[in-house]
């Protein structure tokens, strides 16, 4: 029996599925917002909501989902960092889908998936020399 469990299935297999969504979330958060087919938009959605949520309280247990998720401790840093904090701030409805059309070649349709807030990208001041010889005089 079914019993309203839905799996959404793209043609790779479990493993594959599952790398292509990690592929897709490091893509969405590196850049903010993506260009995909609406298969692979429906398949990342709910483990954006899920690991987003969990960004939203820096505690070890949330660290250690995210990690396990994600599998990189730098974009871990960075995923409480940019998405965290901005979900303190605004609560619920962390992705907006925006359909775009068909795309030209087999037809299938495209969106484009981005997040529902700004995002704020932390620049890091980076000391010319001149400025380094003048501290260490």
């Amino acid at each position: 029996m079914k019993k309203r469990l839905v799996k959404i299935k793209i043609a790779h297999g479990y493993d594959g599925d599952k790398m292509l969504a990690r592929k897709l979330i490091f893509a969405l958060l590196k850049e903010g917002q993506i260009k995909t087919t609406i298969a692979k938009a429906h398949l990342i959605k709910p483990l954006w909501d899920r690991l987003a949520h969990r960004s939203e309280e820096y505690t070890q247990a949330n660290k250690n989902v995210l990690l396990k998720k994600l599998g990189d401790k730098k974009l871990v840093k960075e995923f409480f960092d940019k998405v965290g904090s901005q979900i303190k701030k605004n609560g619920q409805g962390f992705i907006k889908m925006k359909k775009i059309g068909q795309r030209p070649s087999d037809g299938s349709l495209m969106v484009n998936i981005g997040w529902n807030f700004k995002m704020k990208n932390k620049k890091v001041k980076i000391k010319k020399k001149n400025e380094l010889t003048k501290m260490k005089k």
